[in-house]
């Protein structure tokens, strides 16, 4: 038979673990204040706090001690240590669900400094991913704006093309096949697989447009350098393959969705690529100035340049996606989304531009707070 505790050991586990409760607390704050100074010091002491925290079971604590440990490993430089332990600290969150935003900001953080843009923008939209839609999202999702259905019918027509590519030449893909006529075989799959590659593009931008539309942005703080050096990163293959020579000013930090930003620059530097001067390397200048309300910012390129006619149209909705020979597979609809990005932000984009002599793309962005925003 189970002996019942009495009231003394019932009293002396309760003092116990009250005081193992404080010695965790102790551990956490003098780790967290040796960690400017003596970060080596830190980590035996918040190594000990994750100790007794764990054995407390008692996950605020546990979350706490791991997060404070990951940054006494990050202030050593040792970045993967410290990752191993904001993603212990996210996954007892999650088992207990709690509260989750400052964990992801510190892996977003620690992804950054590694130089892995892709996990970094990763858990910055997991930071601010929504709840499933409300019914007034729903129906705002229904009654999509005028333009918004325009380009829908745009994107409808152009993937008609390609889903006829498709289906023509899997059709003469199994004559060629029962002839054993190789080299006719690999031309029907490049087909096929340009067609393929032509549908993803649209239905990327379409996706795209569509969230931007009807999604919030999340305003914050963005320092533009960033921004910059993940476009740049997401763009590495055709900067190599162009030699392009980028420069840019160092960017200011402003109200923005860093998201929605990324794309922006990411466009507009690609844009600048794809439209180079046949054996020439493309050189790309990036610039910002501050007026008295609202920061410039421009991308100055060498490329073909654009007509008047076409400089008119490059932003317009209504006269759809506009194809370029230099890269037939992109769904010529870049400028048309850094376009809704913009007016989102509340500021203006435009391009001066002459025909062989180079374009530079302008966008404005306003110095106010995120409150003024939302």
């Amino acid at each position: 038979m189970q002996k019942t505790p009495s009231n003394s050991e019932v009293s002396q586990a309760r003092s116990q673990a009250a005081g193992d409760k404080n010695q965790s607390t102790y551990f956490i704050r003098l780790g967290e204040e040796q960690l400017s100074t003596h970060p080596q010091n830190a980590l035996g002491s918040l190594s000990q706090a994750v100790e007794i925290s764990l054995r407390l079971q008692q996950p605020e604590l546990i979350i706490k001690s791991y997060c404070s440990l990951g940054k006494a490993y990050s202030q050593l430089k040792r970045l993967s240590e410290a990752l191993t332990q904001y993603h212990n600290a996210l996954a007892v969150a999650k088992t207990c669900g709690l509260e989750q935003s400052d964990i992801l900001y510190l892996l977003y953080e620690t992804y950054k400094a590694q130089k892995d843009y892709k996990n970094a923008l990763k858990y910055h939209e997991a930071r601010y991913k929504k709840q499933p839609p409300s019914v007034s999202a729903n129906n705002a999702i229904i009654t999509l704006k005028h333009e918004t259905r325009v380009f829908l019918r745009h994107v409808v027509h152009d993937i008609k093309a390609p889903i006829r590519i498709i289906s023509n030449y899997n059709q003469l893909l199994k004559k060629s096949i029962k002839e054993v006529k190789n080299e006719a075989t690999l031309d029907y799959l490049n087909y096929t697989e340009g067609a393929i590659k032509r549908i993803n593009a649209l239905v990327k931008s379409f996706s795209n447009y569509i969230a931007i539309d009807v999604k919030q942005p999340q305003f914050d703080a963005v320092d533009l350098n960033e921004v910059l050096e993940l476009a740049r990163n997401n763009l590495d293959t055709m900067i190599k393959n162009t030699k392009a020579i980028i420069k840019a000013d160092s960017l200011t930090t402003v109200q923005a969705d860093f998201e929605l930003m990324a794309q922006v620059f990411e466009a507009l530097i690609a844009n600048a690529l794809i439209y180079k001067k046949v054996d020439q390397v493309p050189q790309i200048n990036i610039t910002t100035t501050k007026h008295n309300r609202h920061f410039q910012f421009s991308i100055q390129d060498t490329g073909t340049g654009i007509n008047s006619s076409q400089a008119e149209t490059l932003f317009d909705i209504a006269s759809g996606p506009k194809k370029h020979k230099n890269n037939p597979y992109a769904s010529g609809m870049g400028l048309i989304i850094c376009k809704k990005i913009i007016d989102k932000h509340k500021g203006n984009i435009w391009v001066e531009s002459k025909q062989g002599e180079g374009s530079t793309f302008y966008f404005t962005l306003p110095i106010i707070s995120d409150e003024s925003l939302t």
